[in-house]
C-alpha cells in the first residue's frame, strides 16, 4: 500500500537562517561519550529491573561499550532523535519536515529510522519478497521520500504488538535482544546514508518504551543521538511538560539538540517565541536553542 503526502506540506521548522544554521552544527557535532560515567548495577537511568537476572543482564548490556557505540565516534555526525512531550503535538510531521530538509541539504539518500514502532502495516520484505510488519510511519517515511537505499527491516528493528509486554516481563525476550536489534538496523541505515546524516523518530515523548526498557530517552542513548523535543505552543504548560521530558533525557545521558514548537497560533507567534527563547536560554536547560516555531 502506498502512502502519500502533499510534498507541499512539508516545510522546514528552521523559520531563519540563524536557525538552521543551529542545526547544521547540532549534524555536525560529534557525539559525547558517556562510557566513563559511574553505573549502577540494577538500577538504571530511568529504568528499574525487577529481576536478579535481568540486572545481570543489564550490567553486562550497559558495562560493556557495544560495537557500534565504539564505531560511532568514527562518524562526523550524530544522530537527531525526535520525540514528542506527549501524543498528537506533530512529532510524525515535524519528523517528516526535517527529513525533507535534511534530503534537500545533505542528498537523497539521507538516513531514517523508527527504532520501536507499535502500528504497523504489511509490506513486501525487499529481498525476499516476503510479507513482513513495519511501523506505519516507516513505510510513510520510506516510500514518500524514496528511500529504496534502505530496508524496511532496518528502518523498523523493534515492534511492541499485543502480548510484547507480557513476554518481556516474563522473560521471554531479552533487553539484550531489543539492544543488538536497534543498534544493528543503526549501524545498516548510517553505512548506506550520506554524509552519516540519521534521522531517529521515537514513539510518543521520552518516557515511552520503559517498561520494556526502551524508552525514546535509552534509545537515544545506546545510539550517542541527541534529541530534539517537540512541543505544543503555549508558555506555563509547554514549558513544564519540556522540563518532564528534559529530566528524563538527562538522567539517561541524552543530550537535548533543540526544542521544535509546534501549533502557535499566529497571533502569539512573537511572544511565544521571546519567552520560549528566553527560557530555554538558561543554565538549567543547558542554553537549549528553539530550533523551530
Amino acid at each position: 500500500m502506498m502512502m502519500t503526502i502533499p510534498r507541499s506540506r512539508l516545510s522546514w521548522p528552521c523559520t531563519t537562517p540563524t536557525e538552521f544554521c543551529r542545526l547544521s552544527n547540532i549534524l555536525s557535532r560529534r557525539r559525547h561519550h558517556h562510557s566513563s560515567k559511574t553505573r549502577v548495577v540494577g538500577q538504571q537511568t530511568g529504568c528499574f529491573f525487577s529481576s536478579a537476572a535481568r540486572t545481570d543482564e543489564t550490567m553486562v548490556d550497559e558495562e560493556v561499550p557495544s560495537q557500534p557505540q565504539q564505531q560511532q565516534s568514527q562518524h562526523q555526525h550524530c544522530p537527531l532523535y525526535v520525540a514528542a512531550t506527549r501524543q498528537h503535538v506533530g512529532k510524525t510531521t515535524t519528523s517528516l519536515a526535517l527529513l525533507s530538509g535534511l534530503q534537500k541539504r545533505a542528498g537523497s539518500q539521507v538516513g531514517f529510522i523508527k527504532p520501536v514502532g507499535q502500528v504497523t502495516l504489511t509490506v513486501n520484505d525487499e529481498t525476499t519478497g516476503q510479507a513482513i510488519e513495519c511501523d506505519k510511519d516507516a513505510v510513510l517515511v520510506k516510500q514518500h521520500f524514496q528511500l529504496d537505499h534502505l530496508s524496511y527491516r532496518d528502518m523498523s528493528p523493534v515492534l511492541i504488538p499485543k502480548g510484547y509486554t507480557k513476554d518481556y516481563l516474563d522473560g521471554k525476550i531479552l533487553l539484550r535482544e531489543q539492544r543488538t536489534q536497534v543498534e544493528r538496523a543503526y549501524q545498516n541505515i548510517l553505512q548506506n546514508s550520506n554524509h552519516g546524516v540519521v534521522l531517529c523518530e521515537g514513539t510518543g515523548h521520552v518516557a515511552v518504551g520503559s517498561v520494556v526498557d526502551a524508552s525514546n530517552a535509552r534509545v537515544a542513548s545506546w545510539l550517542g543521538a541527541r534529541m530534539v523535543l517537540v512541543a505544543n505552543a503555549g508558555l506555563g504548560n509547554c514549558l513544564d511538560e519540556l522540563d518532564l521530558n528534559r529530566v528524563y533525557c538527562q538522567e539517561a545521558n541524552v543530550d537535548i539538540a533543540g526544542v521544535i514548537v509546534n501549533k502557535c497560533r499566529p497571533d502569539k507567534y512573537e511572544q511565544t517565541k521571546r519567552y520560549l527563547s528566553q527560557a530555554l536560554d538558561t543554565k538549567r536547560w543547558g542554553h537549549v536553542p528553539l530550533l523551530g516555531l
